[in-house]
């Protein structure tokens, strides 16, 4: 998958089936360099380019607190952060057709309690990523 062996969305989405979900929140957490924690595990590791707010969007101020990080809020590539998700925390991997805002009111939580979107943009999820709430 990682090396491009599968195609891009829709081949590669054809070619998995039913396991696609399932397989791409594996690649997601492979490259995020989450190896060892698995999903859940109530931390992150750090990877080159990213900020507080790019990977946790409107809730990188809890993430920040429970790190004791406080500003210029700065953070390093390998670093390992706390999420707060390890005990009791959940997750969910994005479905095709998912919004940040469906997914919300699906759950019954507020947008602003779901992060780890890699685009630090709510407007912009993946299928396959692996959300924490």
């Amino acid at each position: 998958m990682i090396r491009g062996e599968y195609g891009n969305d829709p081949q590669r989405h054809a070619l998995l089936g039913n396991r696609y979900d399932e397989v791409m929140a594996a690649v997601n957490e492979r490259l995020r360099g989450n190896t060892g924690g698995g999903t859940g595990s109530g931390t992150y590791v750090v990877r080159p380019g990213d900020c507080l707010n790019m990977v946790f969007g409107g809730s990188w101020p809890v993430i920040a607190q429970l790190n004791g990080i406080r500003a210029p809020c700065v953070i390093y590539p390998g670093q390992r952060l706390a999420t707060g998700s390890g005990g009791g925390g959940r997750t969910l991997t994005v479905r095709r057709g998912d919004t940040l805002s469906r997914i919300a009111a699906r759950l019954g939580f507020p947008q602003s309690q779901i992060h780890g979107y890699r685009s630090g943009n709510p407007s912009l999820i993946y299928a396959g990523e692996t959300l924490n709430y």
